[in-house]
């Protein structure tokens, strides 16, 4: 009966990843579309990421502590990698709206 509950968790465990991942996938189309600026989608990307790696993390600590080797190593690497790479995986706001910089002028281009 604990099995049970456990795949129950673990199954709606990975419908919130899914949804956290459709949602930052529907931003990036948003922002494709032109429907929003890059400064909003990265912010709204942003305050999607801890909570995906949350839910991957626990996920794969629920594996790991009912005894689900195999599903503990498919989850692991994903894991690691949020946990090794997670400052960096932030999206940057983008300097679009800044206009050129002197220095990345191209002097044989400019007439």
């Amino acid at each position: 009966m604990a099995d049970l509950f456990a795949w129950l968790l673990s199954f709606f465990l990975l419908v919130a990843t899914l949804a956290i991942v459709l949602y930052q996938v529907m931003c990036l189309s948003d922002l494709e579309l032109d429907y929003i600026n890059p400064y909003d989608s990265a912010s709204q990307i942003n305050k999607a990421v801890f909570p995906e790696f949350v839910t991957q993390g626990s996920l794969c600590l629920l594996h790991l502590l009912t005894g689900h080797w195999l599903m503990f190593l498919i989850c692991l690497p994903h894991s690691y990698y949020n946990f090794r790479f997670s400052n960096p995986l932030l999206v940057h706001h983008p300097t679009i709206f800044s206009g050129p910089k002197s220095s990345s002028v191209n002097p044989l281009l400019v007439q």
